[in-house]
């Protein structure tokens, strides 16, 4: 009996689990999300791209794709649903979501716009100026309204490809499968962040997901905090896109800059919008164009739809338009829902547009954000962003895929198993390491991509050079790289080089190794041995090619160099974020170099070469006797409050807020073959400051010291990086008509260089002239040694791309004004 009705039980709890399966299945598809989904178009049928549609009351929401259509996932229920666009009537729509499939297609119509009764006397101002001083007059209130907030951001990336040139460069130009020549897209991506903003705008962003088209090992290079432009901010920096960021529309001196038109308002909400045309006075100045919406009463903005040109300094893009849209999160408190670049761009026969879109939602902007939260790690990528599947996108895009872009991922992830292939990947090695003409003038790599593994042979065509000491010489470099991986920063590197000269009849080599073993640390391990020849001065201020020809044409030989035989080995790596550290130790046997030729192209001249010796014209050319030194550096790198970018591979350092601080200590250890004994320290601060309208302002102090010096030689010595040339790589810490050695010290130093970059501040008035896109650079430079009177140059030039510099400068020394003098030449990068 007891066995039946344990039975009975069993039954009944069998048959309501089964009961409650079958209930959940029926009703499973209303109780989870449902989609609601449609077209938008225009009265003519013409569909609108990138309306902005949300849930009223939240910034839950959405943006059409270029095709009208919008796509959000709701609960079932009743929702009021806005559909917005700059230019056309804002619409409400009642919906209720009951299936898990919901359609509601809409026509939005144009905006009336209504111009106020404003009678305007001939010469009056119009209309459009009240409301922009008022909006100015708000302007800081609502650029400090909210001090810290989170929200949910996401972000696609759509770069296309009109079209590309056949050659560049004498190489024939091959897209391969990185074009989709139907859509014309070479870059596709999306991203889903959490992003944080905390008081004085530091940033925190955590990207969850991510999406690149035709590689799905790959992660985006999408940053959401990129879109986060105020234009209550006086100058709108456009990440480097320009020289000196772009005046706003409601600056403090806007008046200045612009001219303002009301074009019309119109209602929305019950409150009164006012759309304002917005005018360059001066249409080389750096400022908008376009229109901007301003709330009445509130004096906030609504919206914007502004860009600017080739006429504001900007290269290689033609048009550079920015979409701005403001919804409240609370009562009075508006935040921006979406931001919008689009650009057209042509550089060097390539011609192509780009599309950025940014949808900003689930706002809290009373966050609590725990003390330390804001570390200097400014974006972290989870390594599963990269893992979520075409549902996931489904579910959380905002945006709905265009037509295009969808036939761009469908393409380019159907082919991406056969590029990622080791029998594809050979085939397109075998066609690039085949060996070409160019190969000889330019250098041969080969390349395993499977294995990540290449190997390179330099030129020795474009490595000849000739100096006093070697005569015609040239260099052989061979250098072996292998990669951990597609997505790891580790690598380790073997180089041997060799090096000839004629005259001497001598052979010098070295090989040197460097191990990148922790790309999250940045550490790296260098071992290099065997001989060199060497210039006194370390930082190498004579490049040996002018010297070859100051030399040759002119039997000014400025190079004076030494031979080494050393073993070096060098560790560096980031103790913690802002701390790097390095050490270094060499020994080194070194030995002089006298001049073996007196070759020059010109034969007629009463000049003759100099002695290999930096400190005197003639005399005595064994300048210093053979020499064993060992030495040993500690040096260190200090950035406060670093920023930086960690990634699934590694870590990439964007910047701080505060000048880098570098503390060199370098000891020459005397004892057992080694003849030197000195101790050396220096402190230097340097960085790049943006300057708002005056462009930016770069500079280095450096202080030095000769703690103890016993004993020590030329090499050892603090030289300074002079030029006697009309050529310079305009570093920094360069002089432009500084001797090469006559300042060299054992004592103490101080040496100042500023640079200004006025971005076209001037030449940007002048009619003609501002079509060059020329950037203004004004410089000092000076130095202070104990047994010199100081020395001190001015410096103007103008600059092209960052890279191209023309200067003039004067200097001081002794007493007295120096000659004015002229460089040219090619800014060191690096």
């Amino acid at each position: 009996m007891e066995y039946f009705l344990y039975m009975k039980r069993l039954l009944h709890k069998i048959a309501v689990r089964l009961l409650a399966i079958i209930v959940l299945g029926l009703f499973s598809d209303s109780l989870s999300a449902a989609k609601l989904s449609g077209v938008i178009r225009d009265e003519r049928g013409e569909p609108l791209p990138f309306v902005n549609v949300f849930i009223k009351g939240t910034t839950r929401g959405t943006t059409a794709n270029p095709e009208g259509v919008y796509s959000i996932e709701l609960e079932p229920g009743a929702y009021t649903v806005i559909f917005k666009l700059i230019g056309f009537r804002q619409k409400e729509e009642a919906i209720r979501i009951m299936d898990s499939v919901n359609t509601r297609d809409v026509v939005l119509f144009p905006e009336t716009y209504l111009l106020k009764e404003v009678t305007i006397r001939a010469g009056a101002e119009d209309p459009a100026y009240a409301i922009i001083r008022k909006a100015q007059k708000k302007r800081k209130f609502y650029q400090n309204e909210v001090q810290e907030y989170n929200c949910h951001a996401y972000v696609k990336s759509t770069q296309r490809l009109v079209s590309y040139p056949e050659t560049l460069f004498g190489q024939k130009v091959e897209m391969g499968e990185f074009l989709d020549t139907t859509t014309g897209i070479f870059y596709l991506s999306e991203s889903v962040s959490d992003l944080s903003v905390g008081s004085s705008g530091r940033i925190r962003e955590r990207m969850i997901s991510s999406k690149v088209s035709g590689d799905a090992r790959t992660y985006s290079f999408n940053q959401a905090s990129d879109l986060l432009f105020s234009f209550y901010d006086n100058i709108v920096n456009l990440a480097g896109l320009t020289p000196r960021g772009i005046v706003s529309p409601i600056a403090s001196g806007a008046l200045l800059y612009y001219d303002y038109k009301l074009e019309g308002t119109f209602l929305e909400n019950g409150v009164m919008v006012n759309k304002i045309r917005v005018i360059p006075k001066r249409v080389s100045d750096p400022v908008f164009t376009g229109d901007i919406f301003i709330l009445d009463d509130t004096w906030r903005i609504h919206s914007l739809n502004l860009f600017i040109t080739k006429s504001q300094q900007v290269e290689f893009v033609d048009t550079f338009q920015i979409s701005q849209t403001f919804l409240p999160v609370e009562k009075d408190i508006w935040m921006p829902f979406s931001n919008q670049f689009e650009y057209v761009f042509s550089f060097m026969g390539f011609h192509g547009s780009g599309l950025v879109m940014g949808i900003f939602s689930s706002y809290n902007i009373h966050p609590d954000f725990e003390k330390g939260y804001f570390d200097g790690k400014v974006m972290s990528v989870d390594k599963e962003a990269n893992t979520r599947d075409s549902s996931y996108w489904n579910e959380n895009r905002p945006v709905p895929l265009s037509l295009s872009e969808k036939s761009d991922y469908e393409r380019k992830d159907s082919i991406h198993a056969r590029i990622e292939s080791k029998s594809y990947k050979d085939s397109m090695d075998h066609i690039n390491n085949s060996f070409s003409f160019m190969d000889l003038l330019t250098g041969y790599t080969y390349r395993n991509t499977f294995r990540h593994t290449s190997l390179s042979v330099s030129s020795p065509i474009p490595a000849i050079q000739f100096n006093t000491v070697e005569g015609w010489n040239s260099e052989i470099r061979i250098k072996y790289v292998h990669r951990f991986g597609n997505e790891d920063r580790r690598n380790y590197s073997i180089q041997p080089s060799v090096r000839y000269g004629l005259s001497n009849n001598h052979w010098n080599a070295h090989i040197m190794g460097e191990y990148r073993y922790n790309g999250f640390k940045l550490s790296d391990i260098r071992i290099d041995a065997g001989t060199d020849v060497l210039q006194f001065n370390q930082n190498n201020p004579i490049n040996p090619l002018i010297n070859s020809i100051y030399s040759l044409w002119a039997r000014k030989n400025y190079m004076k160099v030494y031979e080494s035989r050393f073993i070096m080995m060098e560790h560096e790596s980031e103790i913690w974020n802002g701390f790097r550290f390095g050490i270094k130790g060499e020994y080194a046997n070194r030995i002089p170099l006298s001049n073996t030729t007196d070759y020059a192209f010109v034969t007629n001249s009463s000049r003759n070469y100099s002695d290999n010796n930096p400190f005197f014209i003639s005399g005595d050319s064994s300048v210093f006797a053979k020499n064993q030194a060992l030495i040993a550096e500690l040096n260190c790198r200090i950035r406060i409050r670093q920023e930086y970018v960690e990634r699934p591979e590694g870590k990439y350092i964007t910047g701080s807020r505060f000048p880098e601080v570098t503390v060199t200590y370098r000891k020459g250890i005397p004892g057992i073959s080694s003849d030197v004994q000195f101790d050396f320290a220096k402190l230097a601060v340097g960085d790049n400051w943006k300057m708002g309208l005056l462009g930016r302002l770069t500079f280095w102090m450096e202080y030095g010291k000769f703690i103890s010096r016993k004993h020590l030689y030329p090499m050892d010595l603090m030289h300074f990086n002079g030029n006697r040339t009309w050529f310079s790589d305009f570093r920094i810490n360069d002089f432009r008509g500084l001797d090469y050695y006559s300042y060299s010290t054992l004592d103490q130093y101080i040496q100042v260089h500023a640079e200004q970059n006025l971005g076209g501040f001037f030449l940007n008035k002048i009619p003609l002239i501002r079509k060059l896109k020329f950037s203004e650079i004004l410089g000092v430079h000076y130095l202070h040694v104990q047994t010199r009177s100081d020395y001190l140059e001015l410096t103007a030039g103008i600059e092209k791309l960052n890279l191209f510099r023309a200067e003039i400068f004067t200097s001081f020394a002794d007493g007295r004004k120096g000659t004015i003098g002229a460089v040219f030449g090619l800014k060191r990068l690096f």
